[in-house]
């Protein structure tokens, strides 16, 4: 079988785990957090340096490799060969030229979402706990926790808070309305389009302030 070179950053010194700042022993979820953190800073859209080009495409190039099980499996035997330059036997195949940017892209979404979702669990749990209790001051400190939230598909803040009858009724709403979110494909395409505006709005913000310091 043909042996591929390795265009990667062994022959610097540097292995992919190097590169991405975790151990050889790290989950995915680990990796995934660390690939995200480490491109953000380097991200085109917020530092246009040349260096920072090069280092979100090497970044990305590693995680291709180590999220990837197959993958990384085979990476890991090439480490363990010692050898330089041609991968051991099998071969070690380079992970295919897909753009950084998308890849940030998905991985950023992906992480995100999750939390959007994890939330909106912690939601539902969180309003059943709290409508099965009869607890008035327990219902009360829910809405509170989530009163944004709550006024968004329910009613004022200062309504609920003052009568128990519409808390009780904000609970229930609540944990449908966030088992229906969870449930629901579109919602959670919407939720990641969503997020992706809100990178984007992020980006801008960053270059205001960076040509308002300009200005000074």
């Amino acid at each position: 079988m043909e042996a591929y070179q390795i265009r990667t950053f062994a022959v610097q010194g540097q292995s992919y785990y190097e590169v991405l700042g975790v151990a050889q022993s790290a989950s995915q979820a680990e990796i995934k957090k660390a690939y995200l953190a480490a491109a953000r800073k380097c991200h085109p859209d917020l530092n246009p340096s040349k260096d920072a080009t090069v280092e979100f495409q090497r970044l990305a190039e590693a995680y291709q490799v180590l999220s990837d099980e197959t993958r990384r499996a085979t990476y890991d035997r090439y480490l363990r060969t010692g050898e330089s330059g041609q991968t051991p036997s099998g071969g070690y195949q380079e992970p295919p030229d897909l753009d950084p940017s998308d890849i940030f892209r998905h991985v950023y979404e992906e992480l995100r979402v999750e939390q959007i979702l994890q939330r909106l669990r912690g939601v539902q749990q969180e309003a059943a706990v709290a409508a099965q209790g009869g607890d008035f001051s327990l219902g009360k400190a829910f809405v509170w926790k989530h009163k944004g939230l709550a006024a968004a598909v329910l009613l004022p803040l200062g309504l609920m808070l003052r009568f128990p009858q519409v808390v009780g009724m904000a609970l229930r709403v609540l944990g449908v309305v966030a088992g229906t979110l969870l449930q629901s494909r579109v919602m959670r395409e919407l939720i990641r389009e969503w997020v992706w505006v809100q990178w984007r709005l992020f980006v801008q913000r960053a270059h205001h302030r960076r040509g308002g310091r300009g200005k000074r």
